[in-house]
């Protein structure tokens, strides 16, 4: 029942991850020449996603993820609210919990940016460090 959630592929970045396995989730965003896809592995009982991640592509090639490695909802460092800003910026907000936090609700969050650098080996998105 999970999978009648999944968004059908609409663009070559969203054939590119199945290709690799994910499965699509969430709206795509466009702009720029920039694309950001989410992606999932599968998710908990209630249809949570797990092993999820948000990729960003510069015309078409991979530039990088919002976390170093896949997220599972309902934990630190899931990221809940990632998006397109400009032209070379994405931010992603993370959720942190508390050890005494119920699962429901993290009492707290961290938003990260992110630049895109267009370098000679190809786009690589970037965390830009807390000031």
């Amino acid at each position: 029942r999970c999978a009648e959630r999944e968004r059908p592929a609409e663009t070559e970045e969203d054939d590119a991850l199945i290709a690799e396995g994910w499965r699509l989730f969430l709206p795509y965003q466009r702009g720029w020449g920039v694309t950001l896809v989410s992606g999932l592995a599968g998710y908990d009982g209630m249809c949570r996603p797990l092993g999820y991640q948000s990729f960003v592509f510069v015309d078409g090639v991979f530039a990088g993820t919002v976390s170093p490695e896949p997220m599972d909802s309902r934990t630190t460092g899931a990221a809940t609210d990632v998006n397109l800003y400009y032209v070379d910026l994405v931010s992603a907000e993370y959720l942190r919990y508390a050890p005494d936090d119920p699962l429901c609700c993290a009492s707290g969050t961290d938003s990260v940016q992110f630049t895109i650098e267009d370098t000679p080996d190809g786009p690589v998105l970037n965390p830009v460090p807390p000031s």
